[in-house]
């Protein structure tokens, strides 16, 4: 295959055609993605080939297999990839990694799918705020669930009451052996004792295995949460949201948790 000026073309020629913003619209400068001052892309007056979604896709792939890596399905790299709504029209948002990235920029962005993909293409928003935010309200949902559990707890008040009908029958056991109580006599009054005790001692087992389901209840996700896989984590956000609504941004450049709608189950 050749070029318009004759030229053959090569796969290094067709990637480095392939990973250029322009064909979705975006511009370039000095070989960089071009952003405005909010952080998003200035769009060419140009028609472009793909839609800006499609480039992401096909940017990472691109990479990917120059990598000699299987390209993954990133519902699965994510936090909130498919459980992230667009806040204009509802569609389920994607995450895509940034085509250019520093220590200060995002590494990764959730972003709503082009029209042909169910979605208006209008609303994106970096992902690391979305993430950190929507975590702390699943820690919080923890914390509470936890706090709950200590607060609810079955207590048992009957251990002295125990105690003291066992030294009852702990006493009347040594007065017989002393031979200071008749046999008669000891054996009535442990007779009345031993049904009682073995009564309470009943409830205390119960207790105690009710104690234990309490315990086993709800998990500290906020000190297991860096040894989850992504899959667990996942899972422990559709625990507490059907879904989380992103806004568009109506604050430029800066985060606003306001923008950001988590729908409870």
């Amino acid at each position: 295959m050749r070029s318009h000026s004759g030229g053959l073309f090569d796969d290094s020629k067709i990637k480095r055609m392939l990973m250029n913003p322009r064909i979705c619209g975006y511009r370039m400068h000095q070989g960089e993605l071009f952003l405005d001052e909010s952080g998003e892309p200035v769009v060419g007056d140009w028609e472009p080939i793909v839609t800006p979604d499609d480039w992401y896709l096909l940017t990472e792939k691109v990479r990917r297999e120059g990598e000699g890596r299987d390209v993954r399905d990133y519902a699965t790299k994510y936090l909130l990839s498919g459980i992230a709504r667009c806040g204009r029209c509802g569609a389920k948002m994607r995450a895509f990694p940034s085509y250019r990235k520093s220590k200060t920029s995002s590494q990764f962005r959730y972003a709503c799918p082009g029209k042909n993909d169910g979605g208006c293409g209008g609303v994106a928003r970096a992902g690391e705020p979305v993430d950190r935010l929507v975590r702390n309200a699943v820690f919080l949902s923890s914390d509470k669930a936890l706090a709950s559990v200590r607060e609810h707890a079955p207590e048992w008040t009957k251990e002295e009451q125990l105690a003291s009908l066992e030294r009852n029958m702990a006493d009347f056991k040594q007065a017989w052996q002393e031979e200071r109580m008749s046999a008669a006599r000891y054996i009535a009054l442990t007779e009345d004792l031993e049904k009682p005790i073995a009564e309470l001692h009943r409830e205390r087992a119960l207790h105690r295995a009710e104690v234990a389901t309490f315990s086993a209840g709800p998990i500290d996700i906020r000190a297991r949460w860096e040894k989850l896989t992504i899959e667990q984590q996942r899972a422990a956000v559709l625990k507490v949201f059907r879904a989380v609504g992103i806004k568009p941004a109506s604050n430029g450049p800066i985060f606003d948790p306001a923008d950001i709608e988590p729908v409870l189950r």
